[in-house]
């Protein structure tokens, strides 16, 4: 008898969550821009990916999936076929050491995707650099 009493106070909390979940969701308008990094945040290129997510975030145009593969070939092309999946508009990458690179280059490219490298390099000299450079490019690729 006592749960009948909040039967209809759990609806209406239920109905007032569902509201708010689906008004102004920050996907509904924005971009997939995927990073798919072979390593993890001790790598050079895991503060340039960093600060290149905020920086589209910023851009309020875009959201960022960004993944590390812990060095896994295996888990980075899976990453990278869940970005694809989900019509990336770019993806940023550093490959992982015995990585099929040739695949996922043919499958990104048949998505008609474009695909990013990091310069490792880059990111230890001038990773500020780096930035801009990523975002230029993704800002640069067609929609």
């Amino acid at each position: 008898m006592k749960i009948r009493i909040f039967i209809p106070f759990i609806l209406v909390a239920a109905i007032l969550l569902a509201g708010c979940a689906s008004s102004g969701s920050p996907t509904e308008d924005t971009e997939l821009v995927g990073i798919a990094l072979c390593a993890n945040e001790d790598w050079p290129e895991y503060p340039v990916a960093q600060k290149l997510e905020d920086r589209l975030n910023e851009a309020g145009k875009f959201r960022v999936d960004l993944e590390n593969a812990g060095e896994d070939a295996e888990l980075q092309n899976g990453q990278v076929r869940i970005m694809v999946a989900n019509s990336a508009r770019a993806i940023v990458i550093t490959y992982v050491e015995g990585a099929d690179e040739k695949d996922m280059i043919t499958m990104v490219e048949a998505a008609n995707i474009p695909l990013i490298e990091i310069d490792r390099e880059a990111c230890k000299t001038n990773p500020d650099a780096e930035v801009i450079r990523l975002y230029n490019e993704i800002m640069s690729s067609p929609q």
